[in-house]
C-alpha cells in the first residue's frame, strides 16, 4: 500500500525506485518489523492509515463525496476497532491530508459523510460495551459513563498505567528519549536525517510542495495527539511512519534523474542493512532479540522423546510447547498466573486480564490457601502456570492485584501443589493443584 500510493502521486514511480524506497522506510524500521507480530496491534492501523491515505491520494478513484466519505470511515473504524488510540491518529491525520492537499466543496462533504458512517461501523462495539458495562467505551470515561463491574481500586489501576505524570515540558523531552524516537527500534538517528532531506526536496519541487504540507500537517497532529492523549509510548508513534515513507518517497522522486536511481538503492539499502542489524543484533544479555521465533526452529517430535514426563524443561523450549508435551491430555483447565496470554497457551485456560480483579485475591488476602485452590477448581482449573517474573514487574508498576503478592504465590505454591515444570531462568513455574472437597 505504500509503495501503490507513492507511485499513484508522482510521475513514473515504477521506473525511479522511490516507491520501493519508501515502501521499504516503512517495512523495515524495526518498530514495524517488531509490531507487525500478532501480539501487537500497531500493524493493524498502519495497514489501515496506509489504505485511507490510498482512497484519498490515489488519482485514479474517482468516487463521489459520500462514497469517499464511505471508504475513509471503513478504514479509520477499523483502525479504531484494532486500537482505540487509532482515533487519534487515523482520522486526524487524513483530515488535514484532504483539507490542505485539496481543500474544496468536495473534501468538506466527504468528511461529512465519514462521521455518521464511521459512527454506524464503531456501534456494534460500541453497543457490546455498553450492554456489557454501561460505558460504550469501557474501560476509557470511566469517570463519565461508569465503570462496570470494576471497582475504583481497579480503574485506579488501569489509569495509573495508562498515564502519564509530568508537564508540557516533560511529554516534550520524552520524545528525545527511550519513550520517544531515540527508542533503538525507531533507528531515527537515521531515519529523521532521510525524512527531512526529502521533506526539503520535496517543498523545493512545485508539484509536490502542496502535498508535502499537507503531510507535514499530518505528522504535526500525529504528534500533538501523542503528547497530549497518550501516555508515551515510543511505539504509539508507529502511525507517524506512515506517513513518513510517502515523504521518503516523494523526496527521492524530487531528485534530478541521474542521481534518483543511485539515491534510492543507497537509502534502500542503508535502510535494510541498518534496520537488519538493529533487530538481529543481541540484545544488553547477549541473547537474540527474535527469541519469540525460536518455537518454530525446533522440531517438535524429537522434543518430546528428549524430554520425559516430570523432569525439569530444557530453557530452550518455550513454555508452550512444553506444556503441550508434559500434558498432552490434559482436561483440567489451565489458570495463568501473573500473565495474560491466552493465544500462547493451550486449551482449556482460565484467565483475565491485568486489570480485572483475580479470583483468588480474597483468599490471598486472608491468607486462605485452600480456599484460592477450591476457588480455582470451581473455575475448571487443575493446574496454574505462575510467571514470578511478571509478577513482580507488575506489583513494581502497581498494575496487578495488591493482595496477590509474591511471598503469598509462593506459599501457596508450596501448600496447595506440586511442582511439575520448572524454568528458573524465567521465574516460570507449573503446578499441579491439590484435590479439593468440591472437585471431590
Amino acid at each position: 500500500l505504500a509503495r501503490t500510493v507513492i507511485e499513484s502521486v508522482g510521475d513514473d514511480q515504477r521506473k525511479n525506485g522511490a516507491a520501493v524506497v519508501g515502501a521499504l522506510v516503512l517495512l523495515t524500521v524495526p518498530w514495524a518489523i517488531v509490531t507487525g507480530s500478532s501480539a501487537y496491534n500497531e500493524g493493524a492501523v498502519n495497514l489501515m492509515l496506509a489504505a485511507g491515505m490510498a482512497c484519498v491520494l490515489r488519482r485514479d478513484i474517482n468516487a463521489s463525496p459520500w462514497r469517499q466519505g464511505l471508504l475513509i470511515a471503513l478504514v479509520c473504524a477499523a483502525a479504531v476497532l484494532s486500537k482505540p488510540t487509532a482515533l487519534f491518529f487515523v482520522p486526524t491525520a487524513l483530515t488535514v491530508l484532504m483539507l490542505i492537499r485539496a481543500f474544496s466543496r468536495s473534501e468538506l462533504w466527504a468528511i461529512g459523510w465519514a462521521a455518521p458512517f464511521g459512527l454506524i461501523m464503531l456501534s456494534p462495539w460500541l453497543l457490546r460495551n455498553t450492554i456489557a458495562t454501561g460505558n460504550p467505551v469501557f474501560p476509557y470515561a470511566a469517570g463519565v459513563f461508569g465503570s462496570g463491574h470494576w471497582t475504583n481500586e481497579q480503574v485506579e489501576r488501569w489509569v495509573g498505567g495508562h498515564h502519564f505524570d509530568g508537564s508540557l515540558l516533560d511529554r516534550i523531552g520524552m520524545l528525545a528519549s527511550e519513550r520517544g524516537f531515540w527508542h533503538e527500534q525507531w533507528m531515527f538517528a537515521v531515519l529523521g536525517p532521510v525524512v527531512l532531506a526529502c521533506f526539503v526536496i520535496g517543498l523545493a519541487k512545485k508539484d509536490t510542495r502542496r502535498l508535502m504540507l499537507a503531510l507535514a500537517g499530518a505528522l504535526g497532529v500525529q504528534l500533538v495527539a501523542w503528547l497530549l492523549l497518550t501516555h508515551l509510548q515510543s511505539r504509539f508513534l508507529m502511525p507517524m511512519l506512515v506517513v513518513m515513507a510517502l515523504v521518503v518517497g516523494l523526496g527521492v522522486q524530487g531528485l534530478a534523474h541521474r542521481a534518483r536511481e543511485g539515491v534510492a538503492i543507497v537509502v534502500g539499502i542503508a535502510i535494510v542493512g541498518i534496520s537488519m542489524f538493529t533487530v538481529y543484533s543481541p540484545d544488553d544479555r547477549g541473547e537474540s532479540k527474535l527469541g519469540m521465533l525460536a518455537p518454530f526452529t525446533f522440531d517438535a517430535s524429537a522434543i518430546i522423546e528428549s524430554v520425559p514426563p516430570g523432569s525439569i524443561s530444557p530453557q530452550e523450549i518455550p513454555t508452550s510447547l512444553a506444556l503441550a508435551i508434559m500434558l498432552p491430555d490434559r482436561t483440567d483447565g489451565l489458570y495463568l498466573l501473573g500473565d495474560a496470554t491466552p493465544l500462547y497457551m493451550p486449551d482449556p485456560l482460565v484467565w483475565h486480564t491485568t486489570w480485572d480483579r483475580s479470583p483468588i485475591a480474597e483468599a490471598m488476602d486472608n491468607h486462605e490457601y485452600t480456599k484460592a485452590t477450591e476457588t480455582l477448581r470451581e473455575l475448571g482449573a487443575g493446574y496454574v502456570l505462575i510467571n514470578f517474573g511478571e509478577l513482580q514487574r507488575l506489583h513494581r508498576s502497581g498494575w496487578y492485584a495488591p493482595e496477590v503478592t509474591v511471598d503469598r504465590v509462593q506459599e501457596f505454591l508450596r501448600v496447595q501443589g506440586e511442582v511439575l515444570i520448572a524454568w528458573p531462568d524465567r521465574g516460570q513455574v507449573l503446578m499441579r493443584l491439590n484435590e479439593s472437597e468440591v472437585s471431590e
